[in-house]
């Protein structure tokens, strides 16, 4: 009787222990998988600035670049008015000389 009893003492001992480490080791597989999956979503997130960023800055490249071409198309018509204003001030100068 008492190996008995001693024989099922065991096993329940030996079960309980199974049933630890099986706990233990669903434990590790759902932290594991917290893990990766914040690990996801961070890198999603990292991508999601990246994007952000380069979108920016190509927003800022393209307003630099028609403010560019704008200052220089301004340059050239100025350019163009003191041209015509020189050639008339030319030709009102000339005029009188000429008659």
């Amino acid at each position: 009787m008492m190996m008995m009893m001693m024989m099922m003492m065991m096993m329940m001992m030996m079960m309980m222990m199974m049933m630890m480490m099986m706990m233990m080791m669903m434990m590790m597989m759902m932290m594991m998988m917290m893990m990766m999956m914040m690990m996801m979503m961070m890198m999603m997130m990292m991508m999601m600035m990246m994007m952000m960023m380069m979108m920016m800055m190509m927003m800022m490249m393209m307003m630099m670049m028609m403010m560019m071409m704008m200052m220089m198309m301004m340059m050239m018509m100025m350019m163009m008015m003191m041209m015509m204003m020189m050639m008339m001030m030319m030709m009102m100068i000339t005029t009188p000389i000429l008659h």
